[in-house]
């Protein structure tokens, strides 16, 4: 790597017309600088820069100093139209009280190990001289607030945003999935307009749901390529409390999730402790859940069920077991199972009541590679096995051979179980269980299916203020409302 080198950059009058005929028109720019910034991360030239100081603060890097004053940062190269290197750089600030995109250029010598600032503009208009040795300046001067999210000019529309691997989310869910995979890299899994896939079972796992156009709708990765204000995500649930703030909703089974200007964030934190993948999407607005719309029989909007307001919070019962019920429809603590299923933890509770009633209905995700065969002593008759237990066949019940996944498959065992797949992505197990199911190619190419358990169970209950009871099948228990 070139050695760091020290950039001359006193307020002198500099050429700005060096870099002027490679600038481009602002249209567009947004998402090519987005993507840019994550080609071109280790180009040698970006890296001269990003490792640059200044001959007064040697200590403090132009990637530190960007970092802490400007929103969004973001580094490429290219080479002029006269054959010139030059590193560009942009980022959000704000200029006479106005929020601005700057836009501010380097020109590479590499022959003599030396770069020089030659550019700027504010939303695309150049910039003189001055303006740049000054603006510099202002930008070192607030380096001392690196990773703290007060860097003096960002802006408080641009700040505290999450990035997956230095990209801002919001710029992810406007991109095509040709512009994924220019910015993410060749994916293991591509299927047009439906899914991009990448490192799947590894640390660098990430999957685009690009059923939208053929545009990112949402998407997935494991906690490893998420930052926040230059920290990782990578934070046990108290931790991100810290970064994200405490204005989130618990779904239960480990799941928390944030709404941050219009994007939702779902974090998924096994036993509390670290969490292991996020979910990203945009929804339509970013105010906080209006409890009183969701709760008793007029807020029934659809998306959750009826909610009796006077169960939400938390209960405590006399031996210490707990129960919440959130606003948002999730149970996100119960002491007793509110599902059927025996030795299986849910990943998310939902609930809704009716005259006395709760009715919960618990989800279960699952993944499996299957295999479907066809032995030559039987070629009439298709066997299915997954990856969980390949030993285990199901054999073939309703549907025709070479329907692929869809139809009736039961145990060669048990006639108990079983798996049913509709064409319509619905189903059943052992004939008790509705599932929603979708197919998809693993990451050695076999075949896979993604299907999410739906166990519905009940109880009864009364609450009066602060007491309630809740009658199970062969007790009841009483809890006091300890907090909302």
């Amino acid at each position: 790597m070139v050695k760091k080198i020290i950039a001359l950059l006193a307020a002198i009058m500099l050429l700005l017309s060096a870099c002027s005929s490679a600038t481009l028109d602002g249209a567009g720019k947004e998402l090519e600088d987005t993507i840019a910034n994550a080609t071109d991360a280790d180009n040698k030239y970006v890296q001269m820069v990003k490792g640059g100081y200044r001959p007064d603060d040697p200590d403090t890097t132009y990637e530190d100093a960007f970092t802490a004053f400007f929103g969004t940062p973001r580094w490429k190269y290219f080479e002029s139209e006269d054959g010139q290197d030059v590193v560009e750089f942009t980022g959000d600030c704000t200029y006479q009280d106005v929020p601005v995109k700057a836009r501010i250029q380097f020109l590479v010598d590499e022959e003599n190990g030396t770069f020089e600032a030659s550019y700027l503009a504010f939303n695309e208009v150049p910039q003189d001289a001055l303006t740049l040795a000054a603006l510099l300046a202002k930008a070192f001067e607030g380096a001392e607030a690196v990773g703290t999210g007060e860097g003096q000019g960002r802006p408080s529309n641009t700040t505290e945003q999450i990035l997956i691997r230095q990209i801002p989310t919001q710029d992810v869910l406007k991109m095509t999935a040709d512009e994924v995979i220019a910015a993410f890299g060749e994916p293991e899994i591509y299927a047009e307009n439906d899914s991009i896939e990448y490192g799947a079972d590894s640390p660098e796992w990430m999957y685009f749901d690009v059923s939208n156009g053929n545009t990112v709708a949402s998407f997935s990765a494991n906690v490893e390529e998420f930052t926040l204000n230059g920290q990782s995500l990578k934070q046990n649930f108290d931790a991100l409390v810290s970064l994200m703030g405490d204005n989130y909703d618990s779904l239960g089974a480990g799941g928390y999730q944030w709404i941050r200007e219009g994007i939702c964030y779902t974090f998924y934190i096994p036993d509390d402790t670290e969490p292991y993948s996020i979910n990203v999407y945009r929804i339509d607005n970013d105010n906080p859940i209006d409890n009183d719309a969701y709760l008793g029989s007029e807020g029934n909007y659809g998306t959750y069920g009826n909610l009796d307001s006077a169960l939400v919070g938390r209960w405590r019962s006399f031996d210490g077991g707990t129960l919440q019920f959130d606003d948002n429809g999730m149970i996100s603590s119960c002491d007793f199972n509110c599902w059927s299923l025996v030795g299986e933890n849910p990943n998310r509770v939902y609930w809704e009541t009716s005259n006395g009633r709760v009715s919960c209905s618990a989800y279960f995700d699952n993944s499996d590679t299957y295999t479907i065969t066809s032995p030559s002593s039987e070629p009439e008759t298709e066997y299915i096995s997954f990856s969980r237990n390949r030993r285990h066949m199901y054999q073939r019940t309703t549907g025709e051979n070479g329907d692929g996944i869809i139809g009736t498959w039961t145990s060669v065992e048990n006639s108990i179980w079983s798996f049913q797949f509709n064409e319509d992505g619905t189903g059943m197990y052992n004939g008790r269980y509705p599932i929603t199911w979708s197919t998809y190619t693993a990451d050695d190419g076999a075949d896979a299916v993604r299907y999410s358990l739906i166990d519905s169970t009940y109880f009864d209950y009364t609450v009066e203020g602060d007491s309630l009871v809740v009658f199970l099948s062969d007790s009841s228990r009483v809890y006091t409302k300890v907090g909302n």
